[in-house]
C-alpha cells in the first residue's frame, strides 16, 4: 500500500466534544511518491466561529454561510480514505477530530493506518530548528503560501512527506534495520514501509561515498584536505603587506578601524604582552582579530587560542568570518571548534548503550532513530547540531564522552575534534573549557603561543562557576535512581530516604530564615545568603544529625558501588559515571557546610515546587589571583576584548577583575554608527520615584506605559528588569490591560523554555512584549527589526541582598573600600552599556531607548551611565510629550 491521504482541518476549536466543528477540510492523495488529487471544501457550522479563529484563519461566518454542512460533505469525503494511509502534521490532532466528527454524524470511524509527518520530520531531519508546518516547510525550501489554510497546508504537507519518503529511502541499509525495530512504539505506522525499504536494500550492494561503517552504525565519511605548501611566499612578508593583499583578495573591504584592531593585536603577539581592547558593535572585530593569528600561524607556524562565552559567536566564528578568510588566501589553513567531551557521540558507548539498555519508552526511540539518521549527515557528532526531544537529553551522558583506554577515532568524536585541532591554525573554544584546561592541566588543547578571549566581561564569572560548587535534590535523586541499574541495596534506599528527610529539613529551615528583602532567582525562587550565623543556625539541631546521616549513607554507597562486579562493559561504564558524579555531589555538599571554605554561598528553594526542592550554590568571591597564577603567568599573550569593558571610561575595574597589571595596553574603538541619528533615548519626568513608590503601584505604572508605548510607537518592545518579582507583577498589569485577550506576552521565568526560545518566539511574532531579566540584558540580537524599543524598568544596579553582591561588599568594606563606588556602580554602568548595545546592529537600524528610572537625571551617579554610552539626543519630559515625540521621530527617516 503506497497510497498516502494528507489531511487538513481547520476547526472552531480543539474538542469536537464541547461542540467545536470541521470549518474547513483539505487534502491532497499521494501514489508513488506523485500528487493525483485533491479535494476541498469549506463546511458550515452549527455555531458562530470565534473571532480569534477568524483571525488565523481568515475563514470569517460571511465565508461560510453558503457552504455544505459536514453531514453533506461525508458521502464525498470518505471514498478518498479507502486503501490508504491517512497522514497530517500532528496526526492525532486531525485523525481524532475527524473521526469523533464522523461518530457524532453516526458514521463510523476510520480504521485505517496513520502518518505522522512531525514524528517522521524530527526523525529523518534531526538538525532541523523547529518542526511547525512553516518552519520545517522554510528548512526544506517548501514554499508555503497560505498557511492556515487547509488545503494550503494539505499541499505542503504532503510535499513534506514526498521528501520524508525519499529520504527514508536513501538511508543506508544498517541505519535502517537498526531504526526498524525502535519505530514499533511511533504514533506513525511506519513499520511495513520502512520493512519494504529494507527488503528491496537488503540484496543490493550499496556502494555509498558519503558514508562509512564505524562500530556497526553507518557514518558520514569525512575527507580531509592536505595543506597547501603555498604560504612560504609569505613567510618574509611583513603584516601590513599582510593585510593589504587580504585586503585585495577578500570579498569585503576592511575599515580602518578593523586594520587598528588587527595591528594592535599583533603587536602585542611579537610583544609577548596582555592586551586588553575594547571594540565596540559593528566594528567586525571578529575578522580583525583572525587576522593576526592566520598571519602567526603562516608565519611563524603559531597557534592561537579563541574563547568565546556563547556558542552563538562560535556558529559566527564558522560559517561567517572563517569563510571571509579562507576566500581571499589559498593556504590551506583550518580553524577547528573544541568542546568539552560531554558534547560528542561516542560511538562505542551507542552500541553498548542499544545493545544492553532494556525498556525503551517513546521519547527514548525517538531520540535514538533521531541519532542513527543524524550520524549518516554530521562532520563533528556535536550535540547542538541535534534537536533532541527534552527526555531524550537524558540519555545523551550514557552515549557521549571519552573512554580513554579504547579511544580512538572509529569510537570518539571528541577524538577526532582533538585530530582537527592538531592541524588546525586557531582553535575555538568556550570559556569554561579554557578556565577548565587551564585550573586542572588536561592538556587537550594542543600548545599554543597566543590567546584571544572575545566577550572578555563574561570571563570572570565563567571563572567563578568553574571552581564553584553546586548540589541540589533532584541531580542527587537522579543519580541515586541510576544507581538501581546496576546494583540495589538497602544502602541505596537509606540513602534516597535520608536525602528526601535532609532536603525538606533544610527547605524548612530557608522558609524560617529569609525575609522580604532575600533577593528572588530569575525564575522566581526563593535565594538565602548564608553567612556565618546563617551557616550555624541551618547545622543546628536536627539538620547537623541529618546532614551526617546523609553522608555516612552516601559514602557507604560509594564504598559498595566500588567493590561490586560488573557482568560487562556497559554496566562498568555506567558504574563508572555513577562513581563520578556521586564524588562530586558528596565533595559539595562537605564543601558547602564547611565554614573554614571563604566564599559566597547560599540556597535556592522553589516555593511553588516540592517541598525538598532546594539548590545549594557555593562561589568564590574573588577570582582575579587564580586567573593571574593559571591564565596570566604562562607566558602567552593574553588578548581581552569585548564590546564592553569600561567603566566611566576607564578600564580599571575590568584590570582589577582580570588580576591584570596596571600598565596593560587598553585601546578603545569608538562604534561606527551614528548614533545622534539612529537612537533616542527618554526619561519621562513625570514617572513615580522607584524609591518611594509601592512596589505594587509602581508596577502598575510601568505596565499601563509599557502598553501605551506598544500601541502607540513599536508594537514588539523589550522590557528589561532587574528582579524578576517586578517582571511578575507588570505581566500581570499588562494582562489585565489585555481586556480583549489579544496580546502575545512572553515572560522570562513565566513562559516555559529558555531564553533561545522565547528569543525566538518573540522574532516570529508581528507583535508582541518581550519581558526579561538579568540574562537578557546582553547577548540576544532581534533579527528581521530594523526599528527598535527596549524599556529599562530600573537602572541595573544588582539587588544589595544577593548573596554574592553580600559576600563581596564585606569584603570591600574590610579594605576600607565603598562597595557602591567600587563595584556596584561599575557592574551596574556595564549592564548599562550591554542593553544599549542591542540597539544598533547595522546602520539601518534605528532605536528608542526609554528608561523609567528617574534616578538618570536626578542622582549624581546618574551621569556615568549618560556618559559611557555614546552621545544621544536624550528628552526628558512628562509620559504623553515623550509619546508623541517618540511617534514623530520614528516618521522621519
Amino acid at each position: 500500500m503506497n497510497r498516502f491521504v494528507v489531511v487538513d482541518l481547520e476547526t472552531t476549536g480543539h474538542s469536537p466534544k464541547k461542540g467545536d466543528e470541521i470549518i474547513e477540510i483539505g487534502l491532497v492523495v499521494i501514489e508513488g511518491n506523485e500528487i493525483v488529487d485533491q479535494f476541498s471544501t469549506k463546511i458550515k457550522p452549527n455555531k458562530p466561529i470565534p473571532n480569534f479563529i477568524t483571525n488565523l484563519t481568515g475563514i470569517s461566518p460571511e465565508d461560510v454561510a453558503e457552504s455544505p454542512s459536514f453531514d453533506q460533505v461525508i458521502p464525498k469525503l470518505l471514498p478518498y480514505f479507502e486503501d490508504g494511509y491517512f497522514v497530517a502534521h500532528q496526526v492525532q490532532f486531525d485523525f481524532e477530530f475527524l473521526n469523533e466528527s464522523l461518530q457524532k454524524h453516526r458514521y463510523t470511524s476510520l480504521k485505517i493506518p496513520i502518518i505522522d509527518t512531525v514524528e517522521l520530520a524530527r526523525v529523518l531531519f534531526p538538525t532541523a530548528n523547529s518542526y511547525k508546518l512553516s518552519d520545517i516547510a522554510d528548512y526544506l525550501n517548501i514554499d508555503h503560501q497560505s498557511p492556515h489554510r487547509a488545503l494550503s497546508d494539505a499541499y505542503v504537507t504532503s510535499l513534506l512527506l514526498i521528501e520524508i519518503m525519499n529520504k527514508l529511502e536513501g538511508l543506508p541499509y544498517p541505519t535502517l534495520t537498526q531504526i526498524s525495530p525502535l519505530t514499533i512504539g511511533f504514533k506513525s505506522d511506519i513499520e511495513l514501509i520502512i520493512e519494504k525499504i529494507i527488503n528491496d536494500k537488503r540484496y543490493k550492494k550499496e556502494k555509498s561515498k558519503d558514508t562509512i561503517i564505524q562500530n556497526g552504525f553507518a557514518v558520514k565519511q569525512l575527507f580531509h584536505l592536505d595543506e597547501s605548501t603555498d604560504e612560504n611566499q609569505l613567510k618574509n612578508v611583513d603584516f601590513n603587506r599582510f593585510l593589504n593583499q587580504f585586503n585585495d583578495q577578500s570579498m569585503i573591504d576592511l575599515r580602518e578601524d578593523q586594520f587598528e584592531i588587527a595591528r594592535q593585536i599583533e603587536q602585542r603577539f611579537n610583544e609577548k604582552k596582555h592586551l586588553v581592547i575594547e571594540a565596540s558593535t559593528g566594528l567586525g572585530k571578529t575578522l580583525a582579530y583572525l587576522l593576526p593569528a592566520m598571519y602567526h600561524s603562516i608565519v611563524n607556524d603559531h597557534k592561537t587560542v579563541v574563547s568565546t562565552s556563547t556558542i552563538q559567536l562560535q556558529h559566527q566564528l564558522m560559517s561567517r568570518d572563517w569563510p571571509l578568510i579562507q576566500s581571499a588566501n589559498t593556504f590551506g589553513k583550518q580553524l577547528a571548534i573544541l568542546k568539552s567531551p560531554s558534547h560528542y557521540i561516542h560511538l562505542l558507548r551507542l552500541r553498548h548503550f542499544i545493545e544492553h539498555y532494556e525498556g525503551y519508552n517513546y521519547d527514548l526511540a525517538l531520540s535514538l532513530s533521531m541519532i542513527l539518521v543524524w550520524l549518516t549527515e554530521t562532520s563533528t557528532g556535536d550535540r547542538d547540531e541535534i534537536q533532541l526531544p527534552s527526555k531524550g537529553e537524558d540519555i545523551w551522558p550514557y552515549i557521549s564522552g571519552d573512554y580513554k583506554q579504547l579511544d580512538d577515532q572509529r569510537h570518539s568524536y571528541f577524538q577526532l575534534a582533538l585530530k582537527q585541532t592538531e592541524q588546525a591554525s586557531i582553535i575555538i573554544v568556550n570559556h569554561a573549557f579554557l578556565i577548565h584546561e587551564k585550573l586542572y592541566g588536561e592538556k587537550r588543547i594542543p600548545d599554543h603561543q597566543h590567546i584571544i578571549i572575545d566577550e572578555a566581561h563574561r570571563f570572570e564569572g565563567v571563572m567563578r562557576k568553574q571552581l564553584g560548587k553546586q548540589v541540589d535534590y533532584v541531580s542527587l535523586i537522579h543519580i541515586l535512581n541510576s544507581v538501581e541499574e546496576i546494583k540495589n541495596t538497602p544502602t541505596l534506599e537509606s540513602a534516597k530516604n535520608t536525602a528526601n528527610q535532609f532536603f525538606r529539613s533544610i527547605y524548612q529551615a530557608v522558609l524560617f530564615l529569609h525575609s522580604e528583602k532575600d533577593a528572588l532567582t530569575d525564575t522566581g525562587k526563593i535565594q538565602l545568603p548564608l553567612d556565618y550565623y546563617h551557616l550555624q543556625a541551618i547545622k543546628s539541631g536536627n539538620i547537623h544529625t541529618q546532614l551526617n546521616d546523609l553522608l555516612l549513607a552516601l559514602e557507604q554507597l560509594l564504598k559498595e558501588i566500588k567493590k561490586h562486579k560488573m557482568k560487562n562493559q556497559w554496566d562498568d561504564l555506567l558504574r563508572q559515571n555513577i562513581l563520578t558524579q556521586l564524588t562530586v555531589s558528596i565533595e559539595s555538599i562537605k564543601s558547602f557546610f564547611n565554614e573554614d571554605i571563604n566564599q559566597a554561598r547560599w540556597i535556592d528553594i522553589d516555593q511553588d515546587g516540592a517541598k525538598n526542592a532546594v539548590q545549594f550554590h557555593l562561589e568564590p568571591i574573588e577570582v582575579s589571583e587564580i586567573i593571574r597564577e593559571k591564565i596570566l603567568n604562562c607566558g602567552i599573550p593574553v588578548v581581552f576584548t569585548s564590546a564592553t569593558l569600561q567603566t566611566n571610561h576607564s578600564f580599571t575595574s575590568f584590570l582589577e577583575e582580570m588580576g591584570l597589571p596596571e600598565d596593560t595596553s587598553c585601546v578603545f574603538i569608538p562604534s561606527p554608527y551614528d548614533f545622534l541619528h539612529q537612537v533616542k533615548l527618554y526619561v519621562p519626568s513625570d514617572f513615580p520615584d522607584i524609591k518611594a513608590t509601592d512596589p505594587a503601584d509602581y508596577a502598575e505604572s510601568v505596565g499601563e506605559y509599557i502598553f501605551a508605548l506598544a500601541e502607540e510607537i513599536n508594537h514588539k518592545p523589550i522590557v528589561l528588569f532587574t528582579s524578576f518579582e517586578m517582571l511578575k507583577a507588570v505581566h500581570q498589569s499588562l494582562r489585565q490591560l489585555d481586556t480583549h485577550q489579544e496580546l502575545t506576552l512572553l515572560s522570562q521565568g513565566i513562559h516555559s523554555g529558555s531564553r533561545e526560545k522565547l528569543k525566538k518566539m518573540f522574532e516570529k511574532a508581528e507583535e508582541a512584549i518581550l519581558l526579561g531579566t538579568s540574562s537578557f540584558w546582553e547577548g540576544v540580537d532581534i533579527q528581521d527589526q530594523s526599528d527598535k524599543l527596549i524599556i529599562l524598568v530600573r537602572l541595573p544596579f544588582d539587588t544589595p541582598n544577593h548573596p554574592l553582591f553580600q559576600a563581596k561588599s564585606k569584603q570591600l568594606e574590610e579594605k576600607n573600600q565603598n562597595a557602591f563606588y567600587h563595584w556596584m556602580l561599575p557592574q551596574a554602568v556595564l549592564r548599562f552599556r550591554q542593553a544599549f548595545g542591542r540597539l544598533i546592529r547595522s546602520n539601518q537600524d534605528r532605536g528608542q531607548f526609554f528608561i523609567l528610572d528617574q534616578r538618570i537625571m536626578s542622582k549624581n551617579y546618574g551621569r556615568q551611565f549618560l556618559k559611557s554610552i555614546p552621545k544621544v539626543p536624550v528628552l526628558y519630559d512628562r509620559k504623553h510629550c515623550l509619546l508623541e515625540d517618540a511617534k514623530n521621530w520614528l516618521s522621519y527617516k
